[in-house]
């Protein structure tokens, strides 16, 4: 018997170094091919349609780089001013004004893939670089992170609010505050990104409610 349990250990072990020594060469693949998006995503200002129709325009609006004399909205983006969830503009902006470049918007959509990999690896114990790998195994992740869109972010603060509402629905025991907390700011981001968020937002709520 004691033979045995030596054997078991050894194996065990063996196993563990395995998974460790796997575990950091995907960690160090996930941040190599990080370090490359990063760059893409630093290297041209984001060309696609709505990027520079009024994300990055928006941007500069909210942060004080461009006044409203120097760049004149057409009639429909004065109201897209008015009434969209402009959150993520406003970050946008943020991070426009810190780098100095317009290029710095893009630094919203990049930060929202490895952010979501650090949730599901502190919660979930997803190993933070399978995530990042499934992520970007999707052709729309890699052509957002490199782009002023919105929709990145915004649907991975919304992934992230419905793990939560569903682990908050299915739970028997009274909530603790921390994970209602999680649900409320969570759900309360993600529609602010973007306001087609909303009813996921509601119905989440609902649920947990």
């Amino acid at each position: 018997a004691g033979q045995r349990e030596d054997q078991a250990r050894r194996l065990t072990l063996k196993a563990r170094r395995r998974h460790g020594a796997l575990g950091a060469l995907g960690l160090v693949a996930a941040l190599v091919l990080l370090a490359s998006v990063l760059r893409a995503a630093l290297h041209d200002v984001s060309q696609a349609f709505d990027s520079l129709y009024y994300h990055v325009p928006f941007a500069a609006r909210f942060a004080g780089i461009s006044s409203p004399e120097a760049y004149v909205f057409s009639p429909d983006n004065q109201e897209r001013l008015k009434g969209y969830a402009l959150f993520a503009e406003k970050l946008q902006g943020l991070l426009y004004l810190a780098t100095g470049r317009p290029e710095g918007a893009n630094l919203l959509s990049f930060a929202s893939a490895p952010l979501l990999a650090m949730y599901m690896a502190r919660r979930y114990r997803v190993p933070f670089g399978l995530t990042v790998f499934a992520l970007f195994a999707l052709p729309l992740v890699m052509t957002h992170a490199t782009s002023a869109y919105v929709d990145l972010p915004a649907n991975a603060c919304a992934a992230a609010f419905v793990l939560e509402a569903y682990a908050l629905a299915s739970r028997r025991v009274p909530a603790r505050a921390k994970a209602l907390v999680r649900v409320l700011v969570l759900g309360a981001v993600a529609a602010a990104l973007r306001c087609q968020l909303a009813p996921t937002v509601v119905l989440g709520r609902g649920r947990v409610a």
